[in-house]
């Protein structure tokens, strides 16, 4: 298992659930007829080893990106396939489950080259083990985890702040679902983050003092405070899975306002 601090990188990992096949398709298609190779075996390479972009993740391997949490429910799970070769079966003839539940096609999403699958209710809970199994063209990949510790974070109070500048800022949150294993604090606008700190995950309040609040604008300008509970990435093994395969679990996290006073 791998941890990350990097706010919001597994965000992107759900995008790619919806938007990976943009990028994917196009290094399909640029060796897509299948035909042109002095290997003379009818796929792409030059070599006839079935890798068409020389990375080696040939020979019936796929990208699998599984996303559970941020701006999803942790009660659902999505898997991205992306087709790496084009004379592999398609994309859309995996065969999905976590935990025994079923992850089935989403067909308006995909296609032979790039597919998404989706699960709702999967049960998500602290502490809980996951078994997720891919199959594909006689091959496998899965991936095992255990739920972090740590499921929910609120601000206390929850409200926006009205802040004076040269004023602190004190901030407490409180935890559900046990201690977290990493957090995170962020205060920023459109233009400018003010704060952007790994802190020790039993931490419940911070302040930012007055000395700085002071260069934050004038009155009415606002930032948003957001505290989260972390990104986790789990790896598949397997003979299906490319090397850059992994479940991404983003915990859920809180956000409030500041306004600057008038």
């Amino acid at each position: 298992m791998f941890q990350t601090s990097n706010h919001g990188l597994f965000l992107k990992v759900g995008m790619l659930l919806l938007m990976a096949s943009l990028s994917l398709a196009t290094a399909c298609d640029s060796a897509s007829d299948g035909k042109s190779n002095s290997g003379g075996d009818g796929d792409s390479d030059s070599d006839g080893d079935g890798d068409t972009d020389g990375d080696g993740d040939g020979d019936g391997q796929y990208l699998i990106e599984a996303y559970m949490g941020g701006p999803l429910s942790l009660d659902g799970f999505s898997v991205y396939v992306g087709r790496i070769n084009n004379s592999d079966p398609s994309a859309k003839d995996a065969t999905i489950t976590i935990n025994g539940t079923s992850v089935v096609l989403r067909p308006l999403m995909s296609d032979d080259n790039d597919a998404v699958y989706y699960a709702a209710g999967v049960g998500y809970e602290p502490n809980k083990a996951f078994q997720v199994e891919v199959s594909l063209g006689g091959k496998t990949a899965s991936c095992s985890f255990t739920a972090p510790e740590g499921t929910d974070v609120n601000f206390d109070p929850d409200t926006d702040i009205t802040l004076a500048a040269g004023d602190p800022l004190n901030l407490t949150w409180v935890f559900s679902g046990g201690t977290p294993q990493q957090l995170h604090l962020t205060i920023y606008n459109e233009t400018t983050t003010q704060v952007d700190e790994d802190l020790d995950p039993s931490t419940t309040t911070y302040t930012v003092p007055g000395s700085e609040t002071a260069d934050w604008g004038g009155s009415g300008a606002t930032y948003v405070a957001s505290v989260d509970l972390g990104e986790f990435a789990y790896p598949f093994t397997g003979s299906l899975a490319a090397v850059t395969s992994v479940t991404a679990l983003v915990l859920p996290g809180a956000a409030t306002s500041v306004i600057m006073a008038k």
